[in-house]
């Protein structure tokens, strides 16, 4: 039980039960919008990320703000007047600067439904989230 934006205190709790020098999952699902570009999202996820060994996959799902974006844009105005935690929904290229430097897993980062779906008429499903999966390849954040 941490806060996202205290990523330290994440990866000391992890390490009581996580071998980080064998491959983990890194999953940022639902959670980035909630941290303001003020607090550098993108240092936060670089700091979990660069903690993990070679091997390693991060997952991600981010609403988007591209996507039907003029209603996007009214629901995140509506969500963050009455939300103590605001949102900010992000962009395709925002979305896919979390994974910048690692091994993209296909289809990279595209649609939710559309990420390997089961079916055509999962594929169809009407979404307005960005979903992606990488893999780090090397040690460092940067993993390629």
């Amino acid at each position: 039980d941490a806060d996202l934006r205290d990523p330290g205190t994440i990866l000391n709790r992890a390490a009581a039960t996580l071998d980080f020098t064998r491959p983990v999952a890194i999953m940022l699902v639902g959670v980035l919008q909630f941290i303001p570009d003020e607090e550098d999202p993108y240092a936060i996820a670089a700091e979990l990320i660069g903690a993990a060994a070679p091997g390693s996959y991060v997952t991600i799902a981010h609403p988007a703000s591209d996507l039907e974006a003029p209603a996007m844009a009214e629901f995140a105005r509506r969500y963050n007047e009455l939300a103590a935690e605001k949102a900010r929904f992000r962009t395709h290229d925002e979305v896919s600067r979390f994974l910048d430097g690692l091994h993209l897993i296909e289809p990279g980062v595209v649609k939710l439904p559309t990420w390997r779906p089961e079916s055509e008429i999962e594929a169809r499903y009407p979404t307005v989230q960005w979903a992606g999966m990488a893999q780090k390849r090397s040690s460092g954040r940067r993993g390629v």
